[in-house]
């Protein structure tokens, strides 16, 4: 039995998340900003985010940029 996975076009993709809170923290990962509840730095650039249910993320450098842009840092 194979399952299909439905790629998600890009620019759809920034569509929808410069409409919402969304970002996309690394290639595996999508996380809603509203969820967090602090940041702080981490090793080579990286950011942790800790999010409202305790949860630890690490947002790769690639991505810091965009969540320093939708946070207003």
């Amino acid at each position: 039995m194979k399952l299909e996975v439905e790629q998600i076009d890009m620019e759809r993709e920034e569509e929808v998340s410069a409409k919402s809170s969304l970002f996309r923290c690394s290639k595996s990962m999508i996380l809603n900003a509203d969820k967090i509840d602090y940041i702080h730095p981490s090793f080579s650039g990286r950011l942790e985010a800790v999010l409202s249910n305790g949860e630890a993320v690490i947002v790769s450098r690639k991505y810091v940029a965009d969540l320093k842009r939708l946070l207003g840092i």
